[in-house]
Formats: C-alpha cells, structure tokens, sequence
C-alpha cells in the first residue's frame, strides 16, 4: 500500500469513530427526552405496595384498573421498545460499514428516532390513565410519594427515616 492509501484508511477510521461516538451521545442524550419535563409515575407495580395503597386510600377497583392498564400499556411498551433496538441496531450496522452513506444514516436515525417518541409517547399515555383511574389529587399525593421516596433513596441507608428495604411489588 502506498503512503497516501494509508493516510486514507486512516482518516476514514478516524472518521468512522467519530462518527460512531456521535452517534452514541445522541442516543445516549436523546433517550430521555420524553419525560424531560419530569413527570412520571413510580417505576413498578407500585400500586401493589401496601404502603402506597394506604398513602394513597387506594381501594380494590382503583387497584383491578390499575392492574387492567398496566397489563395494556406493558405489552405495547415490550413491542416498541424492541422497534426501538432494532432501528439502534440498523443504525450501528450502517455506522460502522466501510463506505459511508450519509443519506442512509441520517433516515435510519430519523427512524429511531420515530420508534423513541412512539415509546415515550405511550409512556406518557400510561401516566394519563394513572391520572384518569385515581384522580387529582390522590395523582398530586403519588407524585409527592416518589419525590419523597426518590430523596431518601439517595441518602445513605443508615440515615433512612422508611424503606430501608425496598418491597418487591409484583
């Protein structure tokens, strides 16, 4: 090989990394963006929590509506997170071939980006039906449980006032 070839394949390797860890703090950046304004229900099943359930005075049938809505929204969440792998995959197959086609990463990323707001979308559509099945303010009661909850988890677990020991909810 000649020293102009090697220049070459070195600045397209250098190039291609580039690229690829820019891709990566896209994605990387770009996957919250659906819950950047904060809002967002307890992860888990927390209405199952006996604790939570007494917080909240949830009764039976906002517990069985609970149970209904999670059941719908999970199995949609597992089908669009797995389109969500996917477009990431093609994206990195793409990224990481030896002839570059612009064209082609910029409609793989737009597609990932697509199957990203379809996810956080029904996320957020979970969240409504949280709001709709307990209403106002056992809603504002919940959202103040989990900031509640998300500061003392931070604290080292000597200093704990509750839940020290986090409760399986399934």
């Amino acid at each position: 090989m000649t020293g102009a070839c090697l220049r070459g394949c070195e600045v397209m390797n250098i190039l291609k990394l580039f690229l690829s860890s820019t891709i990566a703090l896209l994605i990387l950046v770009s996957s919250g963006h659906a819950f950047s304004a904060g809002v967002s229900a307890p992860a888990g099943k927390w209405w199952r929590n006996q604790s939570v359930i007494q917080s909240l005075n949830l009764s039976r049938e906002d517990v069985d509506k609970l149970d209904a809505a999670f059941r719908g929204s999970r199995k949609k969440m597992i089908e669009l997170k797995s389109r969500v792998e996917i477009e990431q995959f093609e994206l990195e197959t793409l990224i990481e071939n030896r002839k570059l086609n612009e064209s082609d990463l910029l409609s793989q990323y737009q597609k990932l980006e697509k199957a990203r707001t379809t996810l956080g979308t029904e996320r957020f559509s979970f969240l409504i039906k949280v709001r709709k099945i307990v209403g106002y303010e056992k809603f504002q009661q919940l959202m103040m449980l989990k900031k509640k909850r998300k500061h003392i988890s931070r604290k080292p677990a000597k200093d704990r006032q509750f839940g020290s020991k986090r409760q399986k909810t399934y």
